[in-house]
């Protein structure tokens, strides 16, 4: 068995091409075969165009006399019973006596941005208006029970008004089309389908259609549900807990700065470079700083101990304290704490749709992954399914590792180098990403500074060395100037001598 998918051809691209240049929208589609059983798994990267073979008529409807589509319960499918006999058959290796069955699979696909943001919108809206609804419906029970006391006082009947509610529930997600084929086939075997496993195959293309809509229907609610719980929480950092990072930040590259007793201050240029490292090293440290974490922890432990203490003799003595049990103390925020972006990178892996994707691939580019690595096979597009192994322990190392500073002989492909990376991240705002999600913001953040931070080192060291060539010719040109005058003074004693 080996499954095809109906796509846009692509275009050739070059290494240092975007993420759409292999975009080819005005050539007719094609089949590119992906998924395929260990006796078919020849066919994967195989491609097929419309008229090689008969596989194409797949994805044509049947229709009747007149040209109208006919229905029908089982998905459009071909059977050949004899593949030797048909002409239209499209070899990949030798013909071989079998038959060859091919199924249209089509689903409705919700797992894309345009689907995502409306949902995000629509949830919220739901959200919005269930809890006027539940306001409307208080505001009802309480009229209610006046009412019903008004009533009982008058000695007059009560009739419960139930209210009308209706019932506020969420669109359905937007959706797209996605048209793959299931190949099978008996080549080498001289037999043909029975009906039974025709039927089966076909039973299992339906069940295959139901669940992959199933499956993207709850990815995608989940993507939605945890955006909205995270609202308050990203809300809060904003507002607040945002201000006090970068606070702390300035504070520690100030300090960074002063001077050790008995040695002179630092220079303005030599300041700013402190300044550049301290801040660099400080938020690498929020995503991997394991010494530093396991200090925090210990800190923040005794600050809670103490609270605990204090709660305790606070409480002492007085009535009814025994019902509040362990009540939890509001979590206090530590600026610029150690790892503190680490479990919000790895719960990236749980998300399914990825807004602006040029911020984790240069990211990754950055950190020296190959395209072949995370990106789509023959583009430069980001596959966020196959970055998702990579967002662990080798990612953090290499963040840990980057080294912005000093010179680098190491190789880089043209997609690594600074150009490139720069010109990747144009257009994407730190407010769009952050509204999006909080920590690719801050990932986004990391990977501006360490490429603004080394592309100055790099002007420096460019212009360090610009001054001491210009000072190195300045001097061969003075040795010159001198050996000159010399060799002129030299000869013009020798003619004197000559001429006593």
């Amino acid at each position: 068995m080996y499954v095809g998918k109906l796509v846009s051809p692509k275009k050739p691209i070059k290494a240092d091409d975007d993420d759409t240049a292999h975009i080819d929208d005005t050539s007719e589609k094609i089949i590119t075969f992906s998924q395929a059983s260990k006796d078919c798994d020849f066919l994967v990267d195989e491609t097929l165009k419309k008229g090689m073979g008969l596989t194409f008529d797949v994805f044509e409807d049947k229709v009747d006399a007149d040209g109208n589509k006919i229905e029908s319960d089982e998905p459009r499918h071909i059977l050949i019973e004899e593949v030797v006999r048909e002409p239209r058959i499209h070899f990949y290796k030798v013909p071989r006596l079998g038959s060859y069955l091919c199924i249209r699979l089509e689903y409705d696909s919700c797992l894309f941005i345009d689907s995502y943001n409306e949902g995000v919108k629509d949830f919220t809206s739901v959200k919005q208006r269930l809890a006027e609804q539940e306001e409307q419906k208080r505001e009802h029970e309480e009229k209610e029970k006046e009412r019903k006391e008004e009533c009982e006082a008058n000695e007059q009947e009560y009739v419960r008004d139930e209210g009308n509610w209706p019932a506020i529930e969420p669109k359905p997600f937007k959706t797209q089309k996605v048209s793959l084929v299931v190949c099978l086939n008996t080549l080498g075997q001289d037999r043909t389908f029975s009906q039974e496993q025709v039927q089966f195959a076909l039973d299992m293309v339906k069940n295959y259609t139901s669940e992959w809509q199933r499956i993207e229907n709850d990815n995608l609610r989940s993507d939605i549900e945890r955006k909205l719980s995270d609202m308050d929480m990203e809300k809060n950092y904003k507002e607040t807990n945002e201000a006090l990072d970068l606070a702390e930040l300035e504070a520690r590259a100030e300090a960074a700065c002063q001077p050790e007793e008995g040695k002179d201050a630092p220079t303005e240029d030599e300041k700013v470079t402190i300044m550049q490292k301290t801040k660099f090293d400080l938020m690498t440290k929020q995503f991997k700083d394991p010494e530093g974490l396991s200090l925090h922890l210990k800190t923040v432990e005794r600050e809670r101990a103490r609270n605990n203490a204090s709660q305790d003799r606070d409480r002492a003595g007085t009535p009814n304290t025994s019902a509040l049990g362990d009540q939890t103390i509001e979590e206090k925020f530590y600026p610029m704490a150690p790892e503190h972006w680490r479990q919000p990178t790895l719960d990236i892996k749980e998300m399914h749709i990825m807004k602006m994707p040029r911020v984790l691939q240069t990211l990754f580019y950055l950190l020296k992954f190959n395209r072949d690595e995370i990106c789509e096979r023959d583009t430069n597009k980001l596959d966020f399914k196959k970055i998702k192994p990579l967002i662990g322990d080798e990612l953090f190392d290499r963040m840990a590792a980057y080294q912005p500073f000093g010179p680098n002989e190491s190789e880089f492909e043209v997609y690594q180098k600074l150009g490139f990376l720069t010109r990747n991240l144009e257009g994407i705002t730190e407010e769009a990403v952050d509204e999006f999600s909080l920590v690719l913001g801050k990932l986004l953040r990391w990977t501006k500074t360490a490429i603004d931070v080394r592309t100055e080192d790099v002007r420096k060291r460019k212009n360090i060395v610009a001054i001491l060539k210009h000072e190195r010719d300045v001097a061969i040109k003075a040795d010159e100037d001198r050996q000159a005058k010399l060799k002129d003074e030299l000869a013009a004693e020798k003619q004197a001598w000559d001429q006593i």
